[in-house]
């Protein structure tokens, strides 16, 4: 049962890393506080959910169409809000994305009530038994499309020019606009790169999660955790930090009570922050 758990654990760690991969990318790269991208993981996934009611479009087909869309969003935002925080203080930043999360939350409110929304795929019911436990295939779809997503990322900022741009824009961008790097345009499009991970993680999700208009509020402090506990603005441990949040989650749910989950899952951050102050690898992960 145990090793059951650990598997489970481990899944549903890859999607956490997905889902926090947008925010260590716009701190990592920025250095902007985002506590409005588990609202926008909310808007993204109701868009998965409508394009499933209305064509019967397969969620993880629908990438094909959120994807472009969030990249934009992201862009947008960039060009326009975040532009702004850039000079602010942390606080500042967390003030104003707190607000727009809100001013989302509350539009979809609005538009959507309080119906928990869901989506019934050809393979949502089908279970393996793993080790004397169930495991659904949709946990498991979801977590190779985290593991393709990270792959995918950490291929460009490692393996291309653009890449190695965005990389050089983090560590200093001072630095990097006296060696001929537009730094606005590379934070435009790695805020773009960060809202397009929020589209894969939303249809992902949806293959076995609920949507409703506050669902972005229990992501939303479990991405902090990860980034905590990866290292602020690393983008490269991510992965780390939630799979031993997943497992942690998992077994201390589990093997104690569900409601000792969070609880366990905070004794290993502050434990982690005991010893390694600067997070599993560091800021940046070298």
């Amino acid at each position: 049962m145990i090793v059951g758990l650990l598997i489970i654990g481990l899944l549903q760690g890859l999607l956490y890393a997905l889902i926090a991969l947008g925010v260590a990318l716009g701190y990592g790269v920025m250095k902007i506080v985002n506590f409005a991208q588990g609202s926008f993981l909310m808007v993204s996934m109701y868009i998965v959910y409508w394009i499933w009611a209305i064509f019967g479009l397969d969620p993880f087909l629908s990438c094909a169409i959120t994807i472009p869309i969030f990249f934009l969003v992201g862009w947008i935002m960039q060009r326009t809000l975040f532009k702004r925080l850039l000079f602010e203080s942390w606080l500042a930043q967390l003030v104003a994305t707190a607000a727009l999360g809100t001013i989302l939350d509350n539009s979809a409110l609005i538009l959507m009530k309080t119906e928990f929304q869901t989506i019934t795929t050809s393979y949502t019911r089908v279970n393996f038994d793993v080790f004397g436990t169930t495991l659904g295939l949709p946990r498991v779809m979801a977590a190779i499309a985290s593991v393709i997503t990270i792959s995918l990322v950490y291929l460009f900022l490692t393996r291309t020019k653009m890449g190695l741009v965005v990389r050089a824009t983090s560590d200093d961008k001072e630095v990097a606009a006296l060696m001929g790097i537009n730094v606005h345009r590379t934070y435009e499009f790695s805020f773009g790169l960060a809202m397009a991970t929020v589209a894969v993680a939303a249809s992902s999700l949806m293959q076995f999660f609920y949507v409703t208009p506050y669902v972005g509020l229990i992501f939303s402090l479990q991405m902090w955790y990860i980034i905590v506990l990866a290292g602020l603005g690393n983008v490269f441990s991510v992965i780390f930090a939630g799979i031993i949040f997943g497992v942690a989650e998992i077994l201390g749910g589990t093997l104690i009570a569900p409601l000792f989950k969070d609880i366990v899952v905070l004794l290993v951050l502050m434990a982690t922050l005991w010893f390694r102050p600067e997070g599993l690898l560091g800021r940046r992960g070298r």
